[in-house]
């Protein structure tokens, strides 16, 4: 009935059915902590959206070289806004600089309003897209034809994509045309060892560092003794190694501001301190990733995108540290999970990715 007798209690039950202590790392508790957690696909998965953002502006603000101008809906009746997008198609290309080959990466958006109710592709409009609006002729041949041996994969909403860059896998939120950007969302799936471990380290740090007390230290300071902020200024500065000027660090403060004791905020520091160790994390922390379409979509050119194929059960996926991309599958479905690093380029998309 006591509290302090469950815990013995417990440790003790564990051993007993499995005949190894909790804190093993051979236990089961450790390999789940270990694993990280699937990522769900079933509520994301949805392509359907409206035809095209008909926000109807004065004829005075008519642009020729307005990207909805080469596509052919601004006219002299109306002139449009904006325009959505049903997928990108993401390209690969070879570039000779000097003795040199390396690559280049170009996305080119596909809008609804060149596709027809069947899901075929105005090849001619997409190709003005090329041409005019992306300025990338490298993708055309010399008799303005596409060069389909070059198309890598296409990407749909919600489509997952790996980038080898950020290393992780990220939900594909298409982007903007008009702007040539590309939008993905984070996916913020971690292993609670990687959380636990740091968040250990950042807590024991705090106790060194502000003399707080403890079941050892029973003189020790309290936890509320000291603002958050002075908790959140030395883990930037000795733990994570940036500088407080950074903007990150402002969201981070608003976001803990409210942790109860030492346990909730250290572990709270460690989640946040992985997703701020990740490369492309905005200053908002849980905001977007907008990387530029053009000229490059990615600063190194030995980087690239690979589209993630799964199944409703959704993926869960692991680095090798070499910052190879690791899926796994449930045993009872192997190879439900796969990577996608080229297709066949097609001029048609499917009907229900475009109502």
């Amino acid at each position: 009935d006591k509290k302090d007798d469950l815990k013995p209690f417990i440790l003790g039950a564990f051993r007993k059915a499995y005949g190894i202590s909790y804190a093993s790392k051979d236990s089961i508790v450790s390999q789940i902590k270990r694993i990280t957690p699937y990522y769900s696909t079933k509520v994301e998965k949805n392509h359907t959206g409206k035809f095209f953002d008909a926000t109807i502006l004065s004829q005075k603000e008519y642009n020729n070289n307005a990207v909805l101008s080469i596509l052919g809906v601004n006219n002299d009746k109306h002139v449009f806004s904006g325009v959505d997008c049903v997928a990108v198609d993401f390209y690969k290309v070879p570039v000779v600089k000097g003795k040199e080959i390396t690559k280049e990466h170009i996305a080119i958006h596909i809008p609804k309003v060149i596709i027809d109710k069947n899901g075929n592709i105005d090849k001619d409009k997409y190709i003005k897209l090329i041409k005019y609006h992306y300025k990338k002729d490298i993708l055309l041949d010399e008799n303005g034809e596409l060069k389909t041996y070059y198309f890598r994969f296409r990407a749909f909403k919600n489509d997952i994509i790996y980038n080898t860059e950020t290393k992780c896998p990220m939900k594909f939120i298409v982007g903007s045309i008009v702007n040539t950007k590309l939008e993905f969302k984070f996916i913020n799936v971690f292993s609670y060892d990687d959380i636990y471990n740091q968040g250990k380290i950042i807590a024991n740090s705090l106790i060194d560092e502000f003399k707080l007390k403890t079941k050892s230290n029973k003189e020790g300071k309290n936890f509320t003794d000291y603002d958050s902020n002075a908790y959140v200024n030395y883990v930037a500065t000795f733990i994570w190694k940036i500088s407080l000027d950074d903007p990150r660090i402002k969201t981070v403060k608003l976001k803990v501001k409210d942790d109860k004791n030492l346990f909730e905020l250290s572990n709270h520091l460690a989640f946040l301190g992985l997703i701020i160790n990740r490369p492309g994390t905005p200053p908002t922390i849980d905001g977007q990733f907008k990387p530029t379409v053009n000229p490059k979509i990615i600063s190194d050119p030995n980087n690239y995108y690979i589209k993630l194929k799964y199944n409703i059960l959704g993926l869960r996926f692991v680095d090798n540290g070499d910052g190879k991309l690791i899926i796994q599958s449930p045993k009872e479905i192997q190879g439900a999970f796969s990577k996608i690093s080229k297709e066949d380029f097609s001029w048609k998309i499917g009907k229900d990715m475009v109502l």
